[in-house]
């Protein structure tokens, strides 16, 4: 029974952003009400992960850590989590329109092809597809191609949202840089370990090492 229940968990998570995205789109131009809001309550999902994490942590203090140092890593715990936010949300139209054209492809492979189950394609051709410059033809992915069309709609139907849209519309329009600029290689840098700095790292190994001496008998 858990296993039949990951595997619908899996096919209702493949509809979040096709759903969002509709969302977004009914919001800017057939909604009744305030576009503000429907769209801040399409950005509160979004935004579970870091109120959810921010409750639990604020509460979940480390032994041996000192409450500075516990506020800090919240902190860049927030920050990380703010950044993965604000990026599935400028690749929505991407990941919504790939998400669909798995589901259309499955449905056909089972249902009328019958060919192609094992077709997939290796992370290394990913990677150098991402590393390429960006050319005229990103224009007509989804990312582009949604933002002008919802603009347009949103000007013609119904120009008050303009304003709740225009981020969003700005993200999905600039993704394709976005993700190239994503795709570059860090610069790797390195930096010596201060006195308190290993002195915490210590005190981890030490903990880690108690674990096992404790329980691996």
């Amino acid at each position: 029974l858990v296993s039949r229940w990951k595997i619908f968990d899996n096919l209702r998570r493949s509809l979040v952003a096709p759903s969002a995205l509709l969302w977004l789109l009914a919001a800017w131009t057939l909604l009744p009400g305030v576009p503000v809001v429907w769209t801040a309550l399409v950005a509160s999902i979004f935004l579970f992960p870091v109120y959810s994490t921010f409750m639990t942590g604020r509460w979940m203090h480390r032994r041996g850590m000192t409450w500075r140092g516990h506020v800090a890593h919240g902190l860049r715990e927030f920050r990380v989590q703010l950044a993965q936010i604000v990026l599935t949300l400028a690749f929505l139209p991407q990941q919504a329109w790939t998400q669909l054209d798995a589901i259309f492809r499955v449905f056909y492979r089972r249902l009328v092809s019958g060919k192609g189950f094992l077709e997939w394609m290796a992370f290394a051709q990913l990677q150098s597809a991402a590393a390429t410059p960006v050319s005229f033809l990103e224009f007509f992915r989804p990312g582009p191609l949604t933002a002008i069309l919802s603009g347009a709609g949103a000007a013609y139907l119904r120009p008050e949202a303009l304003p709740a849209a225009s981020p969003f519309l700005l993200a999905w329009f600039l993704s394709p840089w976005l993700k190239r600029w994503i795709a570059r290689k860090p610069q790797v840098r390195r930096l010596d370990l201060g006195p308190s700095e290993k002195l915490e790292f210590r005190g981890y190994a030490r903990l880690t090492w108690r674990f096992f001496e404790t329980f691996v008998t």
